[in-house]
């Protein structure tokens, strides 16, 4: 049981993007990615991929890339409350 449970609380932070609608984008020439009516600054590089999360909320995350049960995402943008 005990193995179990430090699986699970690795994988439940990723349970907020795994519940959403994902888009797979490109940074801009500019840095920015468009983000609902807005374009935002991403720290990465130019045409890197990222991943746009639409939360069932309504809010946005940026991932640096697809959420994995096995990793914490690594989170670039995100306009949900803390």
């Amino acid at each position: 049981m005990a193995s179990i449970l430090p699986r699970f609380a690795k994988s439940a932070r990723v349970w907020n993007y795994v519940w959403s609608v994902r888009t797979p984008l490109k940074i801009g020439p500019d840095g920015r990615v468009p983000i609902g009516t807005q374009r935002l600054r991403i720290e990465k590089p130019p045409a890197s991929k990222v991943v746009l999360c639409l939360h069932p909320d309504g809010h946005h995350s940026v991932l640096a890339a697809p959420p994995d049960p096995q990793q914490k995402p690594v989170l670039l943008f995100t306009n949900r409350p803390k």
